[in-house]
């Protein structure tokens, strides 16, 4: 979950209020994980549009969206399988 929010706030921490978790097993999102992305320094300026798609690729299972709900923009993380 912190990898996604830092991801998608292109390096500052997502707010975890602002985050909102919709998958039958939410416990694995809980989990920690040691992650490295090295990437060319002629792509350094893309490096967290790199870091959301590696991520996407790693846990294809979900599916992460942004949605402005209640004037606030929220991270939503839902089952893949739940978008068809």
């Amino acid at each position: 979950m912190r990898l996604f929010g830092l991801a998608m706030g292109a390096g500052e921490p997502f707010c975890p209020e602002n985050i909102i978790i919709e998958v039958r097993e939410p416990k694995k999102l809980e989990q920690l994980y040691c992650y490295k992305l090295i990437v060319p320094p002629a792509q350094v300026d893309n490096f967290y549009t790199i870091m959301l798609q590696n991520l996407l690729l790693e846990f294809p299972v979900y599916a992460v969206t942004m949605e402005c709900r209640d004037n606030r923009e929220i991270m939503l993380i839902k089952d893949k399988e739940d978008e068809l």
